[in-house]
């Protein structure tokens, strides 16, 4: 993958191998979780939400929850991004008109 990207003043930039990140995303939930929670964040405003502040979704996005999807369900869509939202996502749609 190839990406502009800016860096502040006195930012060390980290190259660390695929086979290590891998063994790290395994052993560390907290790095998953963030990892996880970064790609949900970023393929929401990509995908649903395009204009919508990252301050808006990061109550959805830090609230959801892994969920498993039928092999059948991803066949017939490809990539999938299945949220598990809780309770009190029950003002969804409310929501959803602000975004």
């Amino acid at each position: 993958r190839s990406a502009t990207v800016l860096a502040g003043n006195n930012t060390v930039l980290i190259e660390t191998p695929r086979r290590s990140m891998l063994k790290l995303l395994q052993s560390v939930e907290s790095v998953k979780r963030t990892i996880d929670e970064t790609f949900l964040l970023r393929a929401i405003q990509a995908q649903v939400a395009p204009d919508t502040p990252t301050e808006m979704l990061e109550e959805l996005v830090h609230s959801a929850r892994r969920v498993q999807i039928s092999s059948s369900v991803a066949a017939l869509f490809g990539r999938v991004i299945a949220i598990s939202l809780p309770s009190s996502a029950s003002d969804l749609p409310q929501f959803l008109a602000k975004v």
